[in-house]
Order: structure tokens, then sequence, then C-alpha cells
């Protein structure tokens, strides 16, 4: 059970670390950009490090206790699920509104992201 949970987090890590900079790229600013899908690759060596430390702190828990491989599970389950929750309130992506012909829908996602409304010669 432990070596199936371990492939369905692995793969779905994998996909989020493709689709999320997709995502975030299309959304963003120009200016800003480059910043933003660039601080995402970190927070995932970030995520790599953390993950690392903690697998090796709970190493160090009593041989009797089952800590060792519970809280590891437990501890990459948080984003997940604070992912899973949170994306219910992401809103469509602007570039796949425009390819469903929702000129006006991408137009209120691109002037609600950022904060000049409208009004940005991006936007227009």
């Amino acid at each position: 059970m432990i070596l199936v949970g371990r492939i369905v987090a692995g793969w779905a890590v994998g996909i989020l670390s493709m689709s999320v900079p997709v995502y975030q790229a299309e959304c963003a600013h120009p200016k800003s950009r480059g910043l933003i899908v660039g601080l995402a690759q970190q927070m995932i060596g970030v995520g790599f490090i953390v993950s690392t430390w903690i697998g090796y702190g709970s190493l160090h828990a009593p041989d009797t206790s089952q800590v060792q491989w519970r809280f590891p599970l437990a501890f990459q389950a948080l984003p997940a699920m604070m992912l899973c929750v949170g994306m219910f309130w992401l809103p469509e992506s602007p570039r796949h509104l425009i390819e469903k012909q929702q000129d006006d829908e991408a137009l209120k996602v691109l002037s609600r992201l950022h904060y000049d409304g409208t009004n940005d010669e991006w936007i227009q």
C-alpha cells in the first residue's frame, strides 16, 4: 500500500511540476513572468530539500515508533490537500478561454488577476 501511495504521489508531483509553471506563465504579467515561474521552480527545489531533512529527522525516531514512516507520508500530504482545496478558487486560464472563443470572460479573468484592471495596455 505504501508503494502504491508513493507511486501516485510521485506521478502527481510530476504532473504538477509541468502544469503549474505553464498556468503561472499564462496568468502572469509579462514584466514579472520570469520571476514568478522561476520562483515556482525554486520552491520545487526547496521542497526536495525539506523532504530530505524530514526523512533524515524521522530516521532518528525510536525504532519501535511508527513515526519513521508515518510522519513523512503525512507531511507530504499537507501541501497536496491545500492544493486540491485551493484549486477550486483558481480562475480558468485566460489562454484557454480565448481558445474557446470566450474573450469577454478572459478579459474579466485578466483584469481580476492584475491590479490595474483593464487599464493595462498588456490586457488590451
